[in-house]
């Protein structure tokens, strides 16, 4: 997800988090079929195809040459800080930065790890990569 920085910049003032901005939580809609029913959907995370790598193993998984391992996006907790597994991904697709590049399709822009830039800790430009 990208935003524009005037965006960002408001949103972090109100106390809403750069992780939020950057993940946010599938949307819950209501779709009015007649005035007898409505139906209640929630958004469907992408499923994960990824391979897994890291994460607490007797043999830890890497990943294959040209991809680096990664918190896996489209699950919840705080990922392999917390000794979960995570995913293996091609970090050629640059999002985000001061142009707010978006990802394609319905892949997520994510912070990319291999940069000092921390979107938690002031760095609302920083570039990421798409998952």
């Amino acid at each position: 997800m990208h935003l524009p920085t005037t965006i960002i910049a408001l949103a972090l003032s109100l106390g809403v988090s750069a992780e939020a901005l950057l993940h946010p939580l599938p949307i819950k809609t209501t779709l009015a079929t007649s005035r007898a029913s409505r139906t209640t959907t929630t958004t469907p995370k992408p499923t994960s195809t990824f391979q897994s790598c890291g994460g607490f193993r007797v043999n830890p998984v890497n990943c294959p040459k040209g991809q680096i391992c990664v918190d896996n996006p489209y699950v919840e907790g705080c990922g392999m800080a917390c000794d979960r597994p995570g995913i293996c991904v091609d970090p050629s697709e640059f999002c985000g930065g001061f142009a707010g590049f978006r990802c394609k399709g319905d892949k997520v822009c994510i912070d990319d790890p291999r940069d000092d830039c921390d979107p938690l800790n002031g760095g609302a430009d920083c570039g990421g990569i798409c998952v």
